[in-house]
């Protein structure tokens, strides 16, 4: 009887020695939990099946789902027609706009997000960039709709060969008519081999560049780390396209009505 007296009191001594440490460890967890779902909200995450048309995404993934973060969402573009290209497996949209005016040298104007932070993503890409053949400006800092953002200018020019008219290609890859004779050539020129070799010729010198491109980028920095990116592509037959290196961030602002970035939290602020 005295052996499981002992036994009930060596119980119940450790019950209310672990109870304790165990309701405060739960609470310490449930407070991690609430704090991990405040900041879940504060990010607007959602599935696929929240994405809402017109919503401009960021996106990453984990081991057992896509999350998407809402940044805004997209605008029409005065002088401009938008096309949405949805991707295959995701709920990702990519937004382009193409000039209304085919004598612009706007190439073509797009908006998508990332999930990358902006100065980094500026960074790296003016890095890069330089190894594809392009000359990359100066990093510029502004401000849009009350997240800062880095802008930043790359140029590149080569040769293209200018394209052939519908005629010409109709022209050139005509058959003969089934009623014109195909004149065979006669059988003592078939035979006559030349008496000498040909002249070798001069190798061709290089083209001179008339394709001049430039592309400015634009990353918004919005909460979390996350990224709104800007490209508006102009392109023409000489450098008189390119917009002055002091003239970028101003030339971009127009091109900012394309999108509503979301409000910042309270926290952000």
């Amino acid at each position: 009887m005295k052996k499981h007296i002992k036994q009930i009191l060596a119980l119940t001594l450790v019950f209310l020695i672990v109870l304790p440490s165990t309701i405060a460890l739960a609470a310490e967890y449930s407070s991690q939990l609430c704090s991990i779902i405040s900041s879940l909200l504060s990010q607007n995450i959602c599935t696929d099946i929240d994405v809402e048309e017109g919503d401009i995404l960021a996106y990453y993934t984990t081991k057992t789902r896509d999350i998407y973060v809402k940044l805004g969402t997209i605008n029409e573009l005065e002088g401009f027609t938008r096309t949405d290209t949805k991707a295959e497996t995701t709920a990702m949209v990519s937004y382009t706009y193409k000039a209304d005016d085919e004598t612009s040298p706007i190439n073509y104007v797009s908006v998508s997000g990332s999930p990358l932070q902006a100065e980094s993503l500026t960074q790296s890409s003016m890095l890069q960039l330089p190894s594809y053949g392009y000359t990359v400006g100066e990093m510029h800092e502004t401000e849009v709709q009350g997240y800062k953002a880095y802008v930043y200018s790359s140029t590149i020019a080569y040769y293209q060969e200018p394209e052939q008219t519908a005629d010409a290609a109709a022209e050139a890859t005509a058959e003969p008519a089934a009623d014109e004779a195909v004149t065979e050539p006669a059988a003592d020129e078939a035979a006559t081999e030349p008496t000498a070799e040909p002249a070798a010729e001069e190798p061709a010198a290089d083209p001179e560049n008339n394709t001049f491109v430039q592309d400015i980028t634009m990353y918004v920095d919005c909460e979390n780390d996350h990224t709104l990116a800007l490209h508006v592509t102009l392109k023409g037959a000489d450098e008189s396209v390119y917009v002055a290196e002091d003239a970028l961030t101003d030339y971009l602002k127009p091109f900012t009505e394309a999108f509503t970035l979301l409000p910042k939290t309270a926290e952000a602020k």
